[in-house]
């Protein structure tokens, strides 16, 4: 994902948006992930034990402070390409944050050990882990950004071949291997985003028209809350989208409001297209009017073409005219040129 990839992390780095995402996808819009909790955790996990180095790398880590400890660690991986192996990965991944809980005990023990080793079990004296004490969960939510359908396993179970030849085996193989299931937002897919509280449910519906410029403008003109988006939703949007236009667009609003109308932008390239083809179309004699109207809506085409990157046919759409009328009217500027 590159630079786009930096964005989604920054952007889904905001507290109340990491809550936002788990309690829209994995709760199903119940509020159980408190904002006011969260504070960025190390993305980074490693294990060196002997000549067995292992490291392994997240895209963002929230940690949940309950009760003054820690309660939980939540992990988030955009994905843009598919994984086959993303279960092993995320499950590596949790592995190696209990991992380091473990060891975070033992040397927490260590001092209590010496003073007390009388009173501890020969397993909790080797080991340096007591009875009573107890991890943290770990959880990862993969979303998935893809234009492809994920077609990928969705657990390890789905990823583990059992054996193809003995079925009555490979049931009784696969009652003996935990199951592992992913938490995937498959973005490709149709999802009620309803359940969304922040503005991540306008990225997300706006994203699922990402296909359909038509679509797109359709819905940024019918949803008010596209004509008040603050900057970081605008320029997260315009990233997604490949629109240079609207991800730039708090370069040009520098001292203006900090919230932003789609709507008002998208229509700023349309008056953009007809002040150029204002200056190109004027020329003398009786046909000034409709060299002029033609003019404008040729300049009017490429300016949404070029600055939101889409298909003459979805500008067409996005302007109100038909591709015939486009057709029609540069044949007829070239006619008279």
């Amino acid at each position: 994902m590159g630079k786009k990839d930096l964005s989604l992390k920054t952007y889904l780095s905001d507290p109340a948006r990491y809550a936002d995402v788990y309690n829209g996808s994995v709760f199903g819009g119940a509020q159980v992930l408190d904002a006011s909790q969260l504070e960025e955790a190390a993305t980074v996990a490693t294990k060196s034990d002997g000549g067995l180095e292992v490291e392994t790398i997240c895209d963002i880590a929230m940690r949940q402070k309950a009760g003054g400890g820690l309660f939980a660690l939540w992990i988030l991986e955009n994905q843009e390409e598919m994984d086959y192996g993303m279960t092993v990965r995320v499950l590596l991944r949790e592995a190696l944050e209990y991992d380091r809980q473990v060891k975070g005990l033992r040397r927490g023990n260590a001092e209590e050990y010496r003073e007390k080793s009388g009173e501890l079990t020969a397993g909790e004296y080797l080991y340096g882990v007591k009875r009573s004490d107890r991890i943290c969960p770990v959880v990862t939510l993969v979303i998935y950004w893809g234009n492809k359908p994920w077609d990928g396993p969705k657990s390890l179970h789905e990823f583990i071949d059992f054996g193809r030849y003995d079925k009555r085996l490979a049931e009784e193989i696969k009652k003996l291997v935990p199951e592992y299931p992913l938490h995937i937002l498959n973005l490709n897919e149709k999802n009620d985003y309803s359940v969304f509280h922040t503005s991540l449910r306008t990225v997300f519906e706006l994203y699922a028209c990402r296909a359909d410029k038509g679509e797109f403008a359709d819905y940024v003109k019918t949803h008010k809350e596209c004509r008040r988006l603050d900057t970081e939703t605008y320029e997260i949007i315009g990233k997604l989208m490949g629109a240079v236009r609207l991800s730039k667009i708090q370069e040009k609003a520098e001292g203006e409001e900090e919230q932003q109308d789609m709507w008002k932008a998208i229509e700023d390239l349309i008056e953009d297209g007809k002040a150029e083809g204002k200056r190109e179309g004027k020329i003398e004699g009786k046909q000034e009017g409709r060299i002029d109207k033609a003019s404008q809506l040729i300049s009017i085409i490429g300016s949404i073409m070029e600055k939101l990157h889409c298909t003459l046919e979805e500008a067409c759409e996005i302007a109100g005219q038909s591709v015939e009328e486009y057709r029609q009217a540069r044949e007829f500027c070239q006619t008279v040129k």
